[in-house]
């Protein structure tokens, strides 16, 4: 049963909610274009995602202005977590470096919204290297990541 609740944790929970996001979206109104993206073989080396960003080219790229990672988003300690990556700490090619403009930014608003407006309490995590986010930060977007946790 672990492995189950694991496994569904780990790839379907997130699934799932972009899926509910894209069939709700059009309740609201936005200016820009929305891209929703599943990406496979994570856990094998971000094989997915990399293989995306990587095949980018210049005119694409420069229509993406910013890539949310929901990952775990259903672990049963249902703790909230935010990415929080900084001149401090990794996941950068170089530790020290800084994060792509506007990723600070972006961690900023989920902490607000937490915060104020869902009055819940959240935790920092830095995760290097070993989530999707991390090609997207290679290439310099801008990311932001939520999660509830391990297990």
């Amino acid at each position: 049963m672990y492995r189950l609740l694991q496994g569904i944790n780990d790839n379907g929970s997130s699934a799932f909610a972009l899926l509910e996001l894209a069939l709700n979206l059009g309740n609201f109104t936005y200016k820009n274009a929305v891209r929703f993206a599943w990406w496979a073989v994570e856990e094998a080396g971000l094989v997915g995602s990399k293989y995306y960003v990587d095949r980018l080219t210049p005119e694409e790229s420069s229509k993406i202005a910013l890539y949310f990672n929901f990952d775990m988003i259903a672990s049963p300690n249902t703790g909230y977590f935010i990415l929080d990556i900084d001149c401090t700490d990794g996941p950068f090619p170089k530790i020290g470096e800084c994060p792509p403009a506007g990723t600070i930014h972006i961690r900023e608003t989920f902490q607000s919204y937490y915060t104020n407006t869902a009055k819940l309490k959240t935790s920092p995590v830095v995760v290097t290297n070993r989530s999707d986010f991390q090609p997207f930060v290679n290439a310099g977007f801008p990311v932001g990541m939520l999660h509830t946790g391990a297990n």
